[in-house]
């Protein structure tokens, strides 16, 4: 990632923020709409996984500008992921679900750039992941 995209990402998060929990509601809704095969991955119960992917969204917006903290605390999840039976085609379907729901939620100020930003933050992670999971 590029550092205006960082700070694309960062800046345009504080948009994200009020809108985030219905947000991750309309992403798995989406995601199991178009990839109906990755329900059973998941729990009935969404609430709580819903209440992580803020929390991490929350974890790794903090974290861009600080790679060395940000990096194990990634591969890390990936390697869960794959533990939880997740494929690297995966990733590519979550992040275009992911897109889709935030571009929704945040309208206007979810641009091309700011768009274009989180497709290259959602790149980088799921790259990070994918590359631990396949080492585990």
């Amino acid at each position: 990632m590029t550092p205006k995209q960082v700070e694309l990402v960062e800046t345009s998060f504080k948009a994200f923020v009020p809108v985030a929990y219905q947000t991750t509601e309309d992403f798995y809704e989406s995601l199991f709409r178009v990839s109906p095969h990755l329900r059973g991955l998941f729990p009935k119960d969404m609430q709580g996984l819903r209440k992580k992917l803020v929390e991490t969204l929350t974890y790794v917006v903090n974290g861009l500008r600080y790679p060395d903290a940000l990096l194990p605390v990634v591969r890390d999840l990936g390697r869960r992921h794959k533990g939880f039976r997740v494929e690297p085609g995966y990733y590519a379907l979550v992040s275009a679900a992911l897109i889709e729901s935030m571009e929704r939620a945040m309208g206007t100020a979810f641009g091309p750039e700011v768009k274009q930003a989180w497709k290259a933050c959602i790149t980088f992670l799921a790259t990070e992941m994918i590359t631990a999971g396949e080492a585990a």
